[in-house]
């Protein structure tokens, strides 16, 4: 019988990968197919995978093979785990699939930085252009005109699917990268954000509804403003906005999607009168009205002193009872859309715009979009369709 083949890796690296990838070792084992102490004495030296063995660990811990043969641990890229904000709860550790999902997006930004020359050129000063101790409605109003969204423009949406779509083409328009991601819990992470440029890069969670993933945008771009990269979960203050850099974001983004004066003019809030107590029909029409959740219309209302903190806090904790909104369902998607939908038009036309002058290959091109190639004719299509056949 033929001797088997060892795979002479590095061991710290093989420990390195499980550990980033965020797997314990049972089920780690479980995966590459072997026993608990196989992988213990590989990680240690003491023993050797094979080759199909290492293929497997490859897979698991997605990483190419040739990592492992490293003489030592990869340094740490500029924007690991670390790097991210994870308040109030710090000391969580976060879960195999937002590890990944964290360091695939940090592969995309890199890339698309690598690329910028096959794609238009952006001014990315509004990195960095704000302080936490800002007005957070001028920094709002601001905002809107960035991203050329008027005030009264979520009177013209059809619904908050169309909303999305127009808060994410403004942010597109001023050269951020916008991904939506799955397979996380919105428990875990509703976003998160790079501050970096070229291509600034924000986040969402697919899992979320439409409603809370604009809300996502607009906080993440608060992040960018900030020049402060950042990750959100559910944790919420109505504190003031000068306490955290959290607070600031969240009063940006419900001051963008709710400005005063529309929010004042609008009928329901008009006709409510001097009660601080809000039923669920009348936060309803608001949250439907301006294309949010009713939680971010309840707490505008609060920073506007139109209900009290007590009523917010119980309102909030009779929601925390049920079940969060979740992203509805849509009709059959076609592998280009579905492109386009997680990656984005920008980083889809910076990586097809590579293509095009030759500094990539159509395999790139399938692993920098996670795409399989028998998509790629219909996505040019859709690309060149949306730039007037150009």
């Amino acid at each position: 019988m033929a001797e088997r083949v060892h795979a002479l890796i590095t061991p710290a690296v093989l420990l390195w990968a499980r550990e980033q990838r965020g797997l314990p070792l049972e089920i780690a084992a479980k995966k590459i197919g072997i026993t608990v102490e196989k992988l213990v004495a590989c990680e240690v030296g003491s023993d050797q995978l094979s080759i199909p063995q290492l293929r497997a660990a490859a897979d698991t811990y997605r990483r190419p093979m040739a990592i492992f043969y490293l003489k030592q641990i990869p340094r740490p890229g500029r924007a690991e785990v670390a790097d991210f904000r994870r308040t109030p709860d710090a000391d969580v550790q976060p879960s195999a699939e937002l590890l990944l999902a964290m360091r695939r997006i940090r592969e995309k930004q890199e890339a698309a930085a690598s690329l910028a020359e096959y794609g238009p050129v952006h001014d990315w000063s509004f990195i960095g252009m704000v302080d936490a101790y800002e007005n957070t409605d001028t920094v709002a109003a601001r905002v809107r005109r960035m991203l050329g969204i008027e005030e009264r423009s979520h009177e013209q949406w059809r619904d908050e699917y169309q909303a999305f779509k127009a808060w994410r083409t403004g942010l597109e328009s001023l050269g951020v990268l916008v991904f939506q991601v799955g397979g996380i819990a919105v428990e875990e992470m509703r976003g998160f954000s790079i501050s970096r440029k070229p291509y600034p890069t924000i986040v969402v969670n697919t899992k979320d509804s439409p409603q809370a993933r604009i809300f996502s945008l607009l906080h993440e771009f608060a992040h960018l403003l900030l020049n402060r990269s950042g990750l959100c979960n559910l944790k919420e203050s109505p504190a003031s906005p000068s306490q955290s850099v959290e607070t600031f974001c969240n009063y940006v983004a419900g001051s963008a999607l709710l400005p005063d004066a529309a929010m004042r003019s609008f009928e329901t809030v008009r006709n409510h009168g001097r009660s601080t107590v809000w039923t669920d029909l009348e936060l309803s029409k608001i949250a439907k009205h301006f294309k949010v959740s009713q939680h971010v219309a309840l707490r505008r209302l609060l920073i506007l002193s139109f209900t009290t903190e007590s009523f917010y806090r119980d309102k909030c904790a009779e929601w925390s009872m049920r079940p969060l909104a979740a992203a509805g369902g849509g009709g059959a998607e076609s592998g280009a859309d579905k492109v386009l939908r997680t990656q984005g038009r920008n980083y889809v036309q910076l990586v097809l715009g590579a293509l095009h002058n030759e500094a990539i290959t159509t395999v790139n091109v399938s692993e920098y979009l996670d795409m399989k190639l028998k998509h790629l004719s219909a996505l040019e299509q859709q690309v060149n369709l949306a730039r007037g056949g150009a």
